[in-house]
This record gives C-alpha cells, sequence and structure tokens, in this order.
C-alpha cells in the first residue's frame, strides 16, 4: 500500500486531526515538511494520494518559497494521471491554479467560523449536513478552474470543487485542532485587532462553540475522500 502524502507548507499548520484519521484507520501516510527541505514526491506513481495543505504564504509567492512551484507542477501532473489529491487552502489555491483557475487577492480578509453551504452533492460530503460551520483564515481566494465543478460556496466566495475525477479543493480548514487554532488566534491577536476591534475575542468565542464539531467533520471528508478515490474503505 503506498502512503499518502502530506505537503506540510509551515511548521504553524500541521495536519492534526487529519493525521490523527489516518492513524486511527491504519492508513499508511507520511508528512513532508517541505519548508524545511524535504523533498517532494517526483511523481505521482509514488503515493497513493497527495494532501496539501495551508501556510500563512500565498499561491503567487514562488520567489521566496520556491517549493510552491513545484508543487504546483506536482499536482498538474496528478491531475493529468488522475491521482488522487486534495487541496486545503494554499493547497486549493495551488490545485486551482495547477488546473487553470486563478488566485486573487480578496478586499478583506476571512478569518472565523462561518457556515459553508454545499451547492452541488458530491462522494466528498456524503453524509455533511449543509450548512455546516468551518474555520476560515485566508486573505485569497481562488476562481473555480475550468472543467471543474463548484461543491460548496459562501456569498464571497468558492469553498470547495473537484477537478476531474480524484482531486477536491477545499478553501476552508477541517483538519484545524483546538492547540492549532489557539496558536493562531495567539500568534496573530494584534493584526486581528488592527482587522477589526474585538475580532480576537469574537474568535477566541467561536473556537469554543465550534471547535468541539470540527474533528468530526474532517473524519468525514477524509473518509470519503478515501473512499471515492478508491485508497481505502473505512
Amino acid at each position: 500500500m503506498k502512503p499518502i502524502v502530506i505537503l506540510q507548507n509551515a511548521d504553524d499548520d500541521p495536519p492534526d486531526t487529519i493525521a490523527d484519521f489516518l492513524s486511527e484507520v491504519g492508513q499508511a501516510f507520511e508528512v513532508r515538511r517541505v519548508w524545511e527541505g524535504d523533498p517532494l514526491p517526483e511523481r505521482p506513481d509514488e503515493f497513493g494520494g497527495l494532501i496539501t495543505l495551508g501556510a500563512s504564504m500565498h499561491a503567487h509567492e514562488v520567489e521566496e518559497h520556491p517549493f510552491l512551484a513545484g508543487e504546483q507542477a506536482l499536482m498538474r501532473e496528478a491531475l493529468r494521471v488522475q491521482a488522487p489529491q486534495l487541496g486545503i487552502c494554499l493547497g486549493a489555491h495551488l490545485l486551482a491554479a495547477a488546473a487553470g483557475g486563478e488566485v486573487y487577492e480578496r478586499p478583506a480578509a476571512a478569518i472565523g467560523w462561518f457556515p459553508v453551504e454545499i451547492v452541488a452533492p458530491d462522494e466528498l460530503f456524503e453524509g455533511v449536513s449543509s450548512p455546516f460551520m468551518a474555520l476560515l483564515w485566508h486573505f485569497y481566494s481562488c476562481s473555480l478552474p475550468p472543467g471543474a465543478q463548484a461543491l460548496a460556496e459562501r456569498p464571497d466566495g468558492l469553498q470547495a470543487f473537484r477537478c476531474g475525477p480524484a482531486a477536491w479543493g477545499v478553501q476552508f480548514h477541517p483538519e484545524i485542532s483546538a492547540a492549532t487554532a489557539a496558536l493562531w488566534a495567539s500568534d496573530t491577536e494584534e493584526s486581528l485587532e488592527r482587522q477589526r476591534p474585538g475580532l480576537a475575542a469574537e474568535l477566541q468565542t467561536q473556537n469554543e462553540r465550534f471547535m468541539p464539531d470540527c474533528p468530526a467533520l474532517c473524519r468525514r471528508l477524509l473518509a470519503n475522500f478515501l473512499r471515492a478515490t478508491g485508497i481505502a474503505t473505512c
């Protein structure tokens, strides 16, 4: 069984509940800490599936972070051979760009817990109610790539899409844990207050309210991803 390769792009955005779930179901996986120099897979046939995580960097910042260009090239090749892949936040932006979509800076950041509406039936969201609450934390968004299908949306942008038979991107953070959410909030408290006074306190209250349901959402999405791609049945 080839492992799922998880591309971690920053120290403060680990696989969290994704890693927990894969461990629970006995699915082999490995985490590549690419910002520290871990190599990318050379070809899609080296992995059973690819999961690309988020980071505070942006998809166009390839000069500052050259590994982003390598990730996008790997995703493009995975799309060509229909290898299973899932992109989260930055990972979704890289996937959208690899598939010919546009990544653009938002007029205002989207930070906090928001309801996300499922707009088309899809295997990835089987068993997920609509709307569902999810943590958003992004300054850029992406347009729907040519030929892709929009799966979930908010009034201010695309939240999930599917590219072909085996590739999905989600803008929200299903992998987030309570510890990582608290770290993001504490590390960015001043910038949160600059964006909107009271946002930091509001985010803390939202975390306490909505975080307990987030691991179940992550497990459902990951189980659906494994089944839909034939990686595993769980």
